[in-house]
């Protein structure tokens, strides 16, 4: 047992946790050998499963929170929440890009890790060493539901001289209540917990869509929904620590075409809604769309699928009679000179979403605004996994948000 575990397990023996699986090993593509895993389980009924945290110590960053990791995983384990700490013992690489492909296989993994506990799978989250959870926090409600989001944050001591860290929000693919466990390994994505190994602060937003879906946002519903979002993440920056005026969004499929919309909209007065914190603005600062929907009246001649282009119109009407509405939802109708940075990257081999990201880039370019721009030839509907890519991501926030020169 190594003198970190040792402590931790004294302190959690005295508030009634169970017993650490100490010993366990995972073997990291990142430093390439076996790095030192900890279990800890909270005192819970046998058959109850448990939410998970993966907990990262010994990250390449400097620390960004300040409060002591016993302290942060006893708050963890008190609330109910598994924990599993991974170190990777101050090792070099291991921040992204450089860890994604690691962050990728402890989630693919984590029912083995906890083994033989029950998990949550719904409820699993990788924390940076030093971060707090938030979950459940009320950003929207309408008469099917409230909507809530989680925050991961640097705990830190909030000083006049407490040096603010940005946001990054993740707007999810899927249509689900969150953005759950099989929908993440299924899409293998990994740049939100990435960009938290880089010190950032970050939120998850999910946007579900009532029944029958047939894979539309509903306008103007589905961006007053993500603009209340912005606005009570701002409203609870003085609670969370993170610098409101630094607001980054990123989306993939689905995600992006919302993440685009939400960051070319700005505080467009007619799509505000009437969600939370009306006083706070719903501009962000950067956004990054992947493979998205940017123009909804090109999809069929782009390559979209007849049959699901006939549900747009059964929602939309005729694209030409009904033509507002289908503008409406289309980020290429908002790109002004005003627009955020916009990083734009997509599969070569993804059939239309390749013409629709050009079409955004082409936007983007008639308004003066320059912007990453990358094809990743031979790649299909994906989130992307190359180091190079991930690394110029990361750039593109560093540079936009905290002002960090590449």
């Amino acid at each position: 047992m190594t003198r970190y575990a040792s402590l931790i397990w004294t302190i959690l023996l005295i508030s009634g946790i169970t017993s650490p699986n100490f010993g366990a090993t995972f073997y990291s593509e990142t430093v390439e050998r076996e790095i030192p895993v900890d279990i800890v389980m909270p005192s819970v009924p046998k058959e109850t499963a448990r939410d998970i945290v993966i907990y990262l110590k010994g990250l390449a960053e400097p620390r960004a929170g300040q409060v002591p990791d016993a302290t942060l995983i006893g708050e963890l384990t008190r609330a109910g929440m598994g924990v599993i700490v991974v170190d990777y013992e101050g090792a070099a690489n291991a921040i992204s890009p450089w860890i994604n492909s690691d962050l990728l296989n402890l989630r693919q993994h984590v029912s083995e890790l906890s083994a033989p506990h029950l998990i949550n799978s719904d409820r699993v989250y990788i924390l940076p060493a030093g971060y707090r959870l938030a979950r459940d926090i009320e950003f929207y409600r309408d008469d099917r539901k409230t909507y809530r989001m989680d925050v991961r944050y640097p705990a830190l001591k909030q000083t006049a001289d407490t040096a603010k860290v940005p946001l990054i929000i993740q707007i999810p693919h899927n249509n689900d209540a969150r953005m759950n466990m099989n929908s993440i390994v299924k899409f293998r994505d990994s740049l939100l917990e990435g960009l938290m190994t880089c010190g950032y602060a970050v939120a998850v937003v999910a946007h579900p869509v009532a029944p029958p879906y047939n894979g539309i946002d509903p306008m103007p519903e589905s961006i007053y929904k993500l603009k209340s979002a912005v606005r009570t993440l701002r409203a609870e920056s003085p609670r969370f620590g993170y610098d409101p005026s630094k607001i980054g969004v990123l989306g993939f499929s689905r995600g992006s075409g919302m993440a685009g919309l939400l960051a070319a909209t700005g505080t467009a007065a007619d799509l505000e809604g009437d969600g939370l914190h009306p006083e706070q603005s719903s501009a962000i600062q950067a956004v990054l769309c992947q493979a998205g929907r940017f123009d909804h009246r090109t999809l069929l001649e782009d390559g979209f699928s007849p049959k699901k282009f006939e549900q747009y119109i059964a929602h939309f009407g005729d694209p030409i009679l009904s033509a507002d509405r289908w503008d409406a939802p289309s980020t290429v109708n908002w790109i002004t000179d005003k627009a955020p940075p916009f990083f734009l990257i997509v599969g070569g081999d993804d059939s239309y979403r390749v013409p629709q990201s050009r079409k955004l880039h082409e936007a983007l370019l008639a308004v003066g605004a320059k912007h990453p721009y990358i094809i990743e030839e031979g790649q299909s509907h994906q989130v992307t996994e190359n180091p190079q890519n991930i690394a110029a991501i990361r750039t593109f926030f560093d540079r936009v948000l905290k002002g960090e020169d590449p």
